[in-house]
């Protein structure tokens, strides 16, 4: 779990930082809650993998 120093929303700027770290691009929901005098944030983000295929040497 990583602590929550900051986090920077101004959606007319295009800003969206998390402890200093631009989200904007790969985040598709933040959760923010205050609870108990406790903050917590859960956030989603978007990964993209890729793979080049390969023909195999081996018949089987």
């Amino acid at each position: 779990m990583e602590k929550l120093r900051s986090i920077h929303i101004d959606t007319e700027k295009g800003i969206y930082q998390l402890n200093g770290e631009d989200i904007g691009s790969d985040t598709s929901r933040l959760r923010l809650e205050f609870e108990n005098g406790e903050w917590s944030l859960e956030v989603t983000r978007d990964s993209c993998f890729t793979a080049s295929a390969r023909k195999s040497r081996n018949k089987l």
